[in-house]
């Protein structure tokens, strides 16, 4: 958390932070004056993410505290943002959700499309994670939250994130669906974005085991969005 917010910091007008179940301030941030410390009265996991109010921003950063981003992070993302304009969000990390294989008379065939089920749509998706290198902005069917950028008036209210604790990147990109802005992932080198090693994450305590009416939420959008997979 701590080197995260002096890493991240130097690059906005304002970091707010979430400190979920803290009941102080972090006294090693407090000298940092565009940090801002935000102790919720309940644990809001990752929906914390939206609660802060954003006042006039021009543009909004998603961050995680097991992420390592590099100093140019903010200026390079926002020029991307600029360059695709106001129907795009923007992002490091994304998903794009598999279609049924076709029926194939093959033992190898046969079971991808026997063991394919769209009550387990997370586990049929391609991920394109944010330390590979990537060539083009692609469209993707859902971004992770933990790197995405957006213009201020993309932004969700705190009230439609508010139940979607352990799912925010679901019910986000339902939110972009929705307004019908596409999710593009964007370029970079590898290992542009680190991560810092938790032994327990949210992807491991419950993405592999999405419940059904996740799955549902998953179906409103995967596979939709114009131009999937192809570059921007």
């Amino acid at each position: 958390m701590i080197n995260v917010a002096r890493s991240v910091a130097p690059q906005v007008d304002r970091l707010n932070l979430i400190l979920n179940e803290y009941t102080n301030p972090i006294p090693e941030l407090v000298e940092l004056e565009n940090v801002h410390q935000i102790i919720p009265d309940q644990d809001l996991k990752d929906t914390g993410k939206f609660l802060p109010d954003i006042g006039q921003s021009e543009f909004v950063f998603l961050i995680d505290d097991d992420l390592i981003y590099p100093k140019d992070y903010v200026s390079d993302t926002i020029s991307h943002l600029k360059d695709l304009g106001h129907g795009i969000v923007v992002g490091y990390h994304g998903s794009l959700f598999y279609r049924r294989p076709p029926l194939r008379i093959s033992r190898r065939a046969l079971r991808k499309w026997w063991e394919f089920s769209p009550k387990r749509i997370a586990d049929n998706r391609k991920v394109l994670h944010f330390s590979h290198a990537i060539e083009d902005r692609l469209v993707v069917d859902q971004l992770g939250t933990g790197t995405v950028a957006l213009h201020a008036t993309q932004y969700p209210e705190f009230d439609f994130m508010r139940t979607s604790k352990r799912f925010v990147d679901v019910r986000f990109a339902r939110w972009c669906f929705q307004n019908n802005w596409r999710q593009v992932i964007l370029p970079r080198p590898e290992q542009w974005i680190g991560e810092a090693k938790f032994p327990e994450t949210i992807f491991r305590g419950f993405t592999k085991s999405h419940d059904q009416e996740v799955a549902a939420e998953i179906r409103s959008f995967a596979r939709k969005a114009s131009g999937l997979g192809k570059p921007v």
